[in-house]
């Protein structure tokens, strides 16, 4: 018998769908996030909450939570578990979009801080791996903040081990997003209220139809998601050989028919040049001749 999956926080749909059910849980991971305490945030609503029926793959259905925070700051928070090249120049832009809040005439004062927060199951700069970063627009001379209405947040799960002290509660928060069953969800949670919600939305989630088949339909979308992306590198990588070959085919053949040409044109330097001699040598056995006749 085939054990049947679970479906944790790192599929989005679930992640979505239990956050927006469990405030108190969404309240406790957005001060973690922004390191900021419970205390400080009074509201944290969900602008585009997923109702039952909503058809979750249509364009109009947005994976990432948007949240409005004490009725001022908004927050884009999303989980991604597969990596792609394109990822940083993405991030860049739903901040934008989120940020994007005027309509024409609007006082530019209307503007909110904003935050893109990912939560990644992989490290998205190998060459500057990071737990939990934080990027902002500087001075890149003097260090000095452009403006804190953009801060974009990283948090890469599988680097973990990296954490730094003052960053406990989000060790625990990956604990949880990474956790395998409902009964791990339950220890982790350890008597709060808040996260034991948590772990029995999740756990609902996993054996009512409607959303068991969402989060099912979630997790095949970005598995064929992420194959169409590799066999489109793969694809690309074979042709680019392919070109390469071609390519490097044209080159030696260039390279040769120079050296051809280079070699051809040395022996006709050799001939001339044997030529010459010979024609020397013969004036120089005539003259010979001349001489030994003038002496007789």
């Amino acid at each position: 018998m085939t054990e049947k999956r679970f479906y944790n926080l790192k599929n989005d749909f679930v992640f979505h769908v239990a956050f927006q059910e469990c405030n108190p849980a969404l309240r406790k991971f957005v001060a973690a996030l922004l390191e900021i305490d419970e205390g400080d945030i009074h509201s944290c609503e969900v602008m585009n909450p997923i109702t039952e029926g909503d058809n979750i793959n249509s364009k109009d259905i947005v994976m990432d939570l948007l949240l409005k925070l004490n009725n001022s700051n908004l927050i884009n928070m999303e989980m991604q578990i597969r990596k792609y090249s394109y990822l940083p120049a993405r991030f860049l832009f739903y901040w934008a979009r989120t940020y994007n809040t005027l309509s024409r005439g609007d006082d530019y004062s209307r503007l909110a801080r904003t935050y893109q927060i990912s939560i990644l199951d992989h490290v998205l700069f190998e060459d500057d791996p990071c737990f939990f970063a934080k990027y902002q627009l500087i001075n890149t001379d003097t260090g000095h903040i452009f403006s804190d209405y953009i801060d974009l947040r990283i948090l890469s799960l599988p680097l973990v081990v990296q954490a730094k002290p003052g960053e406990e509660a989000l060790v625990h928060w990956t604990r949880i997003l990474n956790a395998q069953c409902f009964e791990e969800l339950i220890t982790l949670a350890d008597g709060q209220e808040e996260l034991i919600m948590l772990a029995e939305k999740v756990n609902e989630i996993n054996n009512v139809p409607w959303y068991l088949s969402a989060a099912e339909g979630r997790a095949d979308v970005e598995w064929q998601k992420s194959q169409c992306y590799q066999d489109g590198i793969t694809k690309g990588i074979t042709e680019g050989i392919r070109e390469g070959s071609v390519a490097q085919k044209a080159i030696d053949e260039k390279i040769i028919a120079e050296k051809d040409a280079l070699i051809s044109q040395k022996d006709i330097s050799l001939n001339e040049r044997n030529d010459q001699i010979n024609k020397m040598q013969l004036e120089i056995e005539r003259l010979q001749a001349l001489l030994a006749k003038s002496k007789d």
